[in-house]
């Protein structure tokens, strides 16, 4: 597989997070979603609203860019299901967090997926949540059940 070819997840928020994406955007790699933290109100209104440094680096070079205010929000995994189609790497700032090419990454991403969806309360929530993990790991919602 080329690295053009591969679908990476980009998580990450403060200025050392910007480095690794910079290098991943000027290696070649397709980043297809930045997230990182919601607008942040400064000043001392706290009227205007400042943008993360991997938001700015994001934005500068066209990438999709998620900002939950939660991770467990189904907006936001609503969000993310159609953001992408699947995705082959997690990065949460620099640190590779899973590779979904890889077995062993794959079956600990899908257990530690489905230990946090056990948590939402909503059956309805658990299906949203299934549906993101299945198109992230390519494997049936029936298969994670």
């Amino acid at each position: 597989m080329q690295k053009e070819d591969l679908r990476i997840i980009y998580m990450g928020t403060p200025d050392f997070a910007v480095a690794p994406l910079k290098a991943l955007v000027e290696g070649g790699y397709r980043v297809v979603a930045v997230i990182t933290m919601p607008d942040k109100p400064v000043g001392r209104h706290q009227s205007v609203l400042t943008a993360s440094p991997v938001k700015q680096f994001a934005v500068a070079n066209n990438l999709p860019v998620l900002q939950p205010t939660s991770l467990k929000d189904p907006g936001f995994l609503e969000e993310l299901a159609t953001a992408i189609d699947c995705v082959d790497f997690i990065l949460k700032d620099s640190a590779l967090k899973y590779n979904l090419n890889d077995n062993a990454d794959r079956k600990k991403y899908i257990d530690e997926a489905l230990e946090y969806i056990s948590k939402f309360s909503t059956p309805a929530e658990q299906e949203i949540y299934l549906g993101v993990v299945q198109k992230l790991v390519r494997v049936p919602i029936d298969a994670l059940r």
